[in-house]
């Protein structure tokens, strides 16, 4: 147990896409449901796209950078394949260095940033914060930027990336974990299914937890209905990964668990 974490959670712009790419929909057909213009607009939603700083007393550490500023000006290079499903938003101000900046922090001083995954809206603003300390992914989700889909190498290639060192953790659903400080407070969780190497952050002191999910869920409705996403690279592994996330909300101790696009979502600050 530390002093107290400061999680707050940044707003880095929305993105419009289907509905079936979040939430999972019986007899649709996939993967062309996806498709931005496959359906009529009633079907498109704009949640949010956050990352996450977390201050605590042994480093700051930035969970997922979100868009690029790219986007603003020509978002279907920017994000490549990924267009054909989501169009991003990102209004001045909101991405993830210029959030920072308003809050004091430079770039250097972030202790970590760590990539829960690769997926564009997740990488994109890598390079504006380049200059943390660390750059922290699991080789698993490394190894599936280099070779599929839905990634785009020019946002993380010429960074210097580091693997995650997992450990072995049986209170997690793969047995792999990262105990990032050494004092048990920040674990980073391995959680593959959306993507195969996907991460979350668990975070725990003072007798309270709160998990930073990722996309492993894409809003606080997956797991309490056990809705997959609509987008998966294993489905198998998905349930599982995504049943642990339902079962440590339940926990007494759970503050809370934050998707990376939980559009109910009325507290942006959290202290443990």
């Amino acid at each position: 147990m530390v002093n107290d974490i400061k999680v707050t959670v940044l707003h880095c712009g929305n993105v419009d896409t289907d509905s079936s790419t979040l939430f999972y929909e019986e007899d649709t057909n996939y993967p062309e449901c996806m498709y931005y213009t496959a359906r009529p607009k009633e079907y498109h939603i704009t949640p949010p796209v956050y990352a996450f700083l977390i201050e605590h007393p042994k480093g700051k550490i930035l969970y997922d950078t979100s868009w690029g500023k790219e986007v603003r000006e020509n978002p279907e290079k920017e994000i490549g394949t990924a267009y054909l499903v989501d169009r991003p938003i990102l209004l001045e101000g909101q991405s993830v260095d210029e959030q920072l900046k308003m809050m004091g922090i430079k770039a250097e001083e972030l202790d970590y940033v760590v990539l829960g995954h690769m997926h564009v809206d997740h990488a994109g603003g890598l390079r504006h914060v380049s200059e943390a300390k660390h750059i922290l992914v699991s080789k698993e989700e490394l190894q599936a930027a280099k070779e599929g889909d839905g990634y785009c190498s020019h946002m993380w290639q010429e960074e210097q990336l580091e693997l995650i060192p997992f450990e072995p953790d049986n209170t997690t659903p793969w047995n792999k974990s990262y105990d990032i400080f050494g004092d048990g407070t920040v674990k980073l969780v391995f959680l593959p299914g959306h993507t195969p190497g996907m991460t979350a952050i668990l975070i725990q002191n003072h007798g309270k937890s709160l998990l930073l999910t990722g996309d492993c869920g894409y809003a606080r409705k997956s797991w309490e209905q056990m809705i997959l996403p609509g987008l998966i690279h294993d489905k198998e592994t998905m349930v599982k990964s995504l049943s642990w996330i339902k079962q440590l909300s339940e926990e007494e101790d759970c503050i809370d668990c934050i998707a990376a696009h939980e559009s109910d979502l009325n507290q942006k600050v959290f202290n443990l």
